[in-house]
């Protein structure tokens, strides 16, 4: 009778462990992968991790940081579009890594509206256009200006055709005459930095990092790209202020969670619940106004159709540009 109930209880202890039984597990039951699509140590990088951090005490499981960068994030995203929908392999998102990578990389292996389950977009930062010092460009007006007067003299960095600088650009000249010309560089930074040094004469940073610059006298914030004023520079008008049209010109550069399609609706809602009260926490605010950034948070539903959006006039104005995929 005891070797019949023993071989009973092995029994039952098999069953509590097959998948059935685990898919019963309170989500999440262990630790979560957030795949982070660019290098560690940059900004995106840099926001990832706090808000990993924060949520996994919320969630009760560590949220463990895999930066996978390479091909305008793509790598690491196309990797987290073909993971188990179970919400233990998650994506950290931006702009370039869910929608114009549609047409800077050849034969993607995603489509963010279709292969992607937008969980939630959590926080975001204006741009500043900022110009050299020996430029004495001061507005946009300034820059059309001195574009016109001296076509092909004024350069700007950005980090790639397509990318975000270029398409800003085609938005503050929308009719391309070649007034500007594009430097692609490796990154943000040393962009910024030959902006500061006078070797070219536009760049485009974050407020904070352009404030500092500003502060020290080494360079000019002509305007802030964004539905309304930076905090860090209440005084610097936005591109609409100065007449410059386009939704791309009260755009913002935000930051989201995606994951597989077909995540549980279940899961979605803890992940969006647990990161939501994340960003609005004090702790988390006061780290976002260090680093020039806000709380910009739209749940699935809204931010599915933000993507949607962007993705058709985004890609359309990078094939209007003529920029050809690597």
């Amino acid at each position: 009778m005891n070797r019949r109930i023993a071989s009973l209880l092995a029994v039952l202890g098999l069953l509590a462990t097959t998948p059935a039984a685990l898919a019963q597990a309170p989500y999440p039951s262990r630790p979560i992968r957030l795949v982070v699509p660019y290098p560690a140590g940059g900004g995106t990088d840099v926001v990832a991790r706090k808000v990993a951090e924060m949520a996994s005490v919320r969630l009760g499981q560590p949220i463990v940081i895999d930066n996978k960068p390479g091909a305008n994030g793509s790598i690491g995203t196309g990797e987290v579009a073909r993971a188990a929908a179970d919400g233990y392999t998650l994506a950290w998102a931006i702009p370039d890594s869910l929608i114009s990578v549609a047409s800077l990389v050849k034969s993607p292996s995603y489509d963010a509206r279709r292969d992607l389950t937008a969980i939630v977009r959590l926080v975001a930062s204006p741009v500043a256009v900022m110009t050299s010092t020996d430029s004495d460009i001061k507005s946009v007006q300034d820059l059309l200006a001195r574009g016109r007067a001296q076509p092909g003299k004024l350069t700007y960095g950005s980090w790639g055709p397509g990318t975000l600088p270029h398409l800003l650009m085609a938005t503050i000249d929308p009719k391309d005459e070649g007034r500007f010309v594009q430097l692609p560089y490796r990154g943000q930074a040393p962009a910024i930095q030959d902006v500061v040094a006078r070797q070219i004469q536009i760049g485009f940073a974050p407020p904070h990092i352009a404030a500092q610059y500003v502060q020290k006298g080494m360079a000019h914030v002509i305007a802030v790209v964004s539905d309304e004023r930076s905090a860090l520079m209440p005084h610097v008008p936005t591109l609409a202020e100065q007449a410059v049209e386009g939704d791309l010109a009260r755009s913002r550069l935000w930051m989201g969670v995606v994951g597989p399609r077909g995540l549980p609706a279940s899961v979605v809602d803890r992940l969006s619940t647990e990161f939501t009260a994340v960003v609005a926490s004090p702790d988390f605010k006061s780290f976002l106004s260090q680093v020039g950034m806000a709380p910009y948070v739209a749940q699935s539903g809204d931010f599915s159709a933000q993507i949607g959006k962007e993705f058709v006039t985004t890609n359309s104005l990078i094939r209007k540009l003529g920029v050809v995929a690597e």
